[in-house]
């Protein structure tokens, strides 16, 4: 059993370096300082939620939470368009793409962050 189980923990291990692939990012805008700090607080709760409050990096401009074994990872950015202007982008980095909906998780960021409907 012992023998099974080793190549099968490697093969998990690896693999979980190895097999994510970034998707499609979803991007949502915001103008104004109570608008962006909203919004990019949303982002910041949604992504905490997504991945049990496991968040490798938070700051004014990034939220990242890198791809393990059986989770997705998020990276989102807040990139200034104008003065006072910001689209906050989010890339779903999908640990398996046999299993990965990164449009749901698009579509769920962009009405999480925009405040029509609750984060899943």
């Amino acid at each position: 059993m012992r023998i099974v189980l080793l190549p099968l923990v490697f093969l998990l291990l690896t693999a979980a370096k190895h097999s994510y692939q970034p998707a499609a990012p979803v991007t949502v805008s915001c103008s104004g300082q109570d608008d962006c700090a909203a919004k990019w607080g949303r982002a910041m709760r949604w992504v905490s939620a997504r991945r049990s409050n496991y968040v490798d990096e938070v700051t004014d401009t990034r939220i990242v939470a890198s791809p393990v074994v059986l989770a997705d990872g998020y990276n989102v950015t807040k990139i200034p368009t104008a003065a006072n202007s910001y689209d906050i982008e989010m890339t779903v980095s999908c640990w398996s793409l046999t299993r990965c909906d990164w449009q749901a998780a698009n579509s769920d960021f962009e009405s999480a962050v925009t405040g029509t409907s609750e984060s899943k």
